[in-house]
């Protein structure tokens, strides 16, 4: 008890022993101290204050699992659109269904909402406003349950998109009331249906939140029809969490790539007008400056027949959907290869491997060999000509010079016979499968020739000349075909 009682004294004479860096941590300590506990109090003041803030204790109810309520906020000129909402939505499954969470039976296992914002004007019988209107889309009500004054919440999953929900300051200004159901009212020219009237809410942070003039809420997609440059510029999320900062993790990372891949668009939109710009005033773009002087390589080692493009002109490369554009032509001068067309009578006879003997127009006692390489198995008619395509390659010697293009014609020995009895095939008659020939039976210098006409069996031919096998010899003397 003595000790009791000289704390007092001991803790007085060492406060009056303090010099002033004692007294300044003492002050300081002690207003660290009531600012503490003032926050406290302020902390338990304003909780649950705002109804929009308890989304997730609502859906969590009775059970177990751990929820988190994420929101996220975004510029007005970089807001999403409901397209990327239902991205963001389909990746969010995938990632739950990965750490295996699942919703209960009959239950859902995640609620989101989505809204923008966009000045409006509204009309009716009472008067005309201009307010702002909130274009809303999934679960908005239930994480912002607005007092019902009249009506009923418009629902994101209604076939129709005319219902339109009315801040009662705006209701009052309209029609001087707020049992408006069914009544109607005009937004920017077009006509809608109130579905209900809602209160505010009468917390601090609202009224600082919404000062003035009261607004309208309606569907997203309604919004957008009035304005297609509306976006949403604020989401919501209440998920299941976990492990702490789990949804927060989520929700950030899909932001965070949906906004790398906003950037990388934007900056390849970017690049793109300053090629167009840079060819339009130079005429390439300068980071395709060293792939456009790539030199253009032939396959092959020859000799440049044609260069059908001229400076200046553009290109196209090859690829699956375009041929791309030939800017040469070029043949290997030393492998020339004859293309011509032989009647369908004498195609029978041909195989690949005969040998060809081949004679130029323009090259005078200039014969070139050649091999047969190709025969079409299939006709062509021209001119009621059935004729077949062959191709034979010729064997041109390094001291003679071939261009390409040149006309020639070619021979191919199909059998050959030597020491035998010929005739032009102009003297010879042929009747069905009998030949005739007209034999001189009278002196040559006789005043009038006498002929006999005489059966002959004929051997090969070769267009112009024909064998003769037997009927006459080599002593006869033989008229020309008169009929010839």
């Amino acid at each position: 008890m003595r000790h009791l009682r000289e704390l007092p004294r001991r803790m007085l004479a060492a406060i009056r022993g303090f010099g002033f860096k004692q007294w300044f941590l003492l002050v300081l300590n002690v207003v660290l101290v009531l600012a503490s506990i003032g926050c406290a109090v302020g902390m338990n003041m304003v909780g649950g204050a705002l109804t929009s803030l308890t989304a997730a204790e609502r859906f969590r109810g009775g059970a177990e699992s751990r929820f988190a309520h994420v929101a996220c906020y975004l510029p007005v000129d970089d807001g999403k659109s409901e397209e990327d909402i239902l991205s963001f939505r389909r990746t969010l499954e995938g990632r739950m269904m990965e750490q295996s969470l699942e919703a209960v039976e009959g239950g859902r296992l995640y609620l989101d909402a989505y809204h923008g914002v966009q000045p409006v004007s509204i009309s009716a019988e009472g008067g005309s406003a201009s307010v702002k209107a909130v274009g809303v889309g999934g679960d908005f009500f239930y994480f912002h349950p607005l007092t019902l004054r009249s009506g009923a919440y418009i629902d994101s999953e209604d076939l129709m998109d005319d219902l339109v929900i009315l801040d009662e300051e705006i209701a009052w200004r309209l029609y001087g009331g707020t049992n408006l159901a069914g009544m109607p009212v005009t937004i920017n020219g077009e006509h809608f249906l109130i579905g209900g009237v809602v209160a505010r809410e009468t917390d601090f942070a609202t009224e600082r939140a919404y000062p003035g003039d009261g607004g309208v809420y309606m569907s997203f997609s309604a919004m957008k029809r009035l304005n297609e440059d509306a976006a949403v510029t604020g989401y919501e999320i209440v998920m299941p969490d976990p492990i702490t900062s789990y949804a927060k993790g989520v929700v950030a990372a899909e932001e965070f790539e949906q906004g790398r891949t906003a950037l990388r668009k934007a900056e390849e939109e970017l690049s793109n007008a300053q090629d167009n710009l840079e060819i339009t005033r130079n005429g390439i773009a300068n980071r395709y400056r060293e792939q456009s002087n790539t030199q253009v390589r032939s396959t092959i080692d020859g000799m440049i027949l044609d260069v059908p493009v001229k400076e200046g002109n553009s290109v196209i490369q090859a690829n699956t959907f375009n041929d791309g554009t030939t800017i040469a032509s070029v043949a290997d001068m030393s492998d020339m290869l004859f293309r011509g067309k032989v009647d369908e009578t004498d195609v029978g006879k041909l195989r690949s491997g005969m040998p060809v003997r081949l004679t130029v127009g323009a090259m005078q006692d200039v014969e070139l060999a050649a091999r047969l390489e190709y025969v079409a198995p299939k006709a062509a008619e021209e001119n009621g000509l059935v004729l077949f395509e062959v191709k034979a390659a010729a064997a041109v010697p390094d001291s003679l010079f071939v261009r390409a293009g040149y006309s020639a014609n070619a021979e191919i020995e199909i059998l050959r016979r030597e020491g035998v009895l010929v005739l032009p095939e102009s003297c010879v008659e042929f009747e069905g499968d009998k030949a005739w020939v007209h034999v001189l039976t009278s002196e040559e210098e006789a005043p009038e020739q006498t002929f006999e006409r005489r059966e002959v069996r004929t051997g090969i031919s070769d267009g112009i000349d024909v064998e003769i096998v037997s009927g006459i010899d080599e002593s006869d003397r033989i008229r020309s075909n008169p009929n010839r």
